[in-house]
């Protein structure tokens, strides 16, 4: 593959993060993963960017927007975009970030690890290889890369916390699987690109998540609403059965 322009957003996450006396906190920036980052870069040519350095359970629907904001700017530059991320919330970001790049021209790859780059065992590095394998693709879209396989951003779904293999595509094919006969591509997994590009990266908060279990009471509903949420997504049992 020619090697082509590929920017890398850090913003944190296991992947670089260090070792510290409470636990991993993130703090490797791209400048000191360059070494790593253009091992696994081939011939690509890379730009670094930090928008920040936070573990992903602290990403916020303000950072959504931000991160859409700044890849929409940069989309005219490069010819794929990486974001390198957390996985607790990797899945939430990289499904906002499908509909808030309508109809984006270029691959943006969000990734992560499930161990620090700075370990020697740590998936890390094969992530950010097929990260910006994908990102040099020239297949538009909004993807997650993970354990040698790229998914659609709005139907990965992180299910496993221990496994390198930690994401799945929910009822939908992987957009592509690398072997050792290298990447295929599912084309017809592919996004559909029928319209001109549109950054839709306003939102609105007040929306709640609901987990009905047995014996929940109609009051939690009331709650919301009395505290001005607009909008539920009720977890339902089954097929979608509730109580009446």
């Amino acid at each position: 593959m020619e090697g082509k322009k590929v920017l890398i957003i850090n913003t944190g996450g296991t992947l670089s993060s260090v070792a510290r006396q409470h636990g991993l906190t993130p703090g490797l920036t791209t400048d000191s993963m360059l070494q790593e980052l253009h091992i696994v870069a081939g011939e690509a040519e890379l730009t670094t960017m930090e928008y920040g350095s936070v573990d992903s359970a602290n990403i916020f629907p303000e950072d959504w927007a931000n991160l859409a904001k700044l890849i929409s700017e940069n989309r005219h530059i490069f010819d794929g975009i990486v974001v390198i991320h957390g996985t607790d919330t990797l899945a939430y970001t990289s499904s906002m970030l499908s509909f808030m790049l309508q109809n984006i021209r270029i691959p943006v790859v969000i990734t992560g690890s499930q161990l620090s780059i700075s370990n020697p065992v740590a998936d890390a590095m094969e992530n950010l290889r097929c990260a910006i394998y994908m990102a040099q693709s020239g297949y538009a879209g909004v993807y997650v890369a993970f354990n040698r396989k790229v998914m659609l951003g709005c139907r990965a779904s992180k299910v496993r916390s221990l496994s390198f293999d930690a994401f799945d595509s929910i009822n939908c094919q992987n957009v592509a699987m690398i072997s050792s006969i290298g990447m295929k591509i599912n084309e017809h997994v592919l996004p559909k690109k029928n319209g001109v590009f549109r950054l839709q990266n306003r939102f609105c908060q007040d929306v709640a998540v609901i987990k009905l279990f047995p014996g929940i009471h109609r009051e939690i509903l009331k709650m919301y609403v009395d505290n001005g949420y607009r909008a539920f997504y009720i977890e339902a049992f089954g097929l979608g059965g509730m109580p009446f």
